[in-house]
């Protein structure tokens, strides 16, 4: 779909794609689902069971930021999470891109360094990219996963341990950087699964700098695979059962 739309576009011309699901969150959001609507009673292997039945009938497409790595023709890719006054899960599972076609060169990659938990020690007048910040929005989610998977199938649910979740809220970074003098854009860390984001910062009013795009890994699901797969063993059951009477009368000669 994004190659034949970037064949109707004038050069510089732009594909703005709007609530993209991230990938690497699926089994997080799954988890949140699953536990919200567990019954009384329910002990952890059923919670986890309800996770992977929610997982399996998924039919919305889900991609990883580095899906757009390596599109023909793309100039520069803008990203953003969603603001804080989304819906939660929105706000918190889901992001938009801007891509540019045949247009300027955004600029080069600024030094890349690994999120350490101190953003003013950091932003000393140059460009920036700070990878793997804790979410501290889908933080919570994110904790209920683990102990999911780490506990006790028989477990009673309302017995699992909590954990407290800890992480940065994505506003409040793009608000720091402000403080700063720095202009802030934000993207979810291509292949996290725990919804981890990168933060790529410039001196405000200092020219465009590029994200680094690579297409490594998973960058996308299939959601109607499932449902193709389903399809075809209907199919082919019936397609037997046709074939074969539903009575063999054995005669003996």
């Amino acid at each position: 779909m994004l190659h034949q739309a970037a064949r109707l576009l004038v050069p510089g011309g732009r594909i703005f794609l709007g609530d993209l699901r991230a990938l690497g969150l699926l089994p997080v959001h799954a988890a949140a689902v699953a536990a919200a609507r567990a019954p009384a009673g329910a002990t952890v292997g059923a919670v986890r069971e309800r996770m992977q039945v929610g997982l399996a009938q998924s039919r919305e497409f889900a991609v990883d930021p580095a899906l757009f790595g390596d599109l023909p023709g793309l100039s520069d890719i803008r990203f953003s999470l969603k603001p804080p006054a989304a819906d939660p899960e929105l706000a918190g599972y889901r992001f938009d891109a801007m891509l540019a076609f045949g247009g300027a060169d955004p600029g080069p990659v600024p030094p890349v360094v690994t999120w350490g938990g101190d953003l003013a020690g950091l932003l000393t007048g140059e460009a920036l990219l700070v990878q793997a910040i804790p979410n501290a929005r889908v933080a919570a989610d994110v904790a209920l996963l683990r102990r999911l998977e780490a506990a006790p199938a028989d477990l009673p649910f309302a017995d699992l341990p909590g954990e407290p979740a800890a992480g940065e809220h994505p506003e409040a970074i793009v608000a720091a950087a402000h403080r700063h003098g720095y202009a802030a854009e934000l993207r979810f860390t291509p292949g996290s699964a725990e919804g981890r984001f990168d933060a790529l910062f410039r001196p405000a009013g200092a020219p465009q700098v590029a994200w680094p795009m690579s297409r490594t890994g998973t960058v996308a699901n299939d959601p109607l695979g499932s449902e193709l797969a389903a399809t075809l063993r209907r199919t082919l059951q019936q397609s037997i059962d046709r074939a074969i009477p539903g009575k063999v009368r054995v005669v003996v000669a």
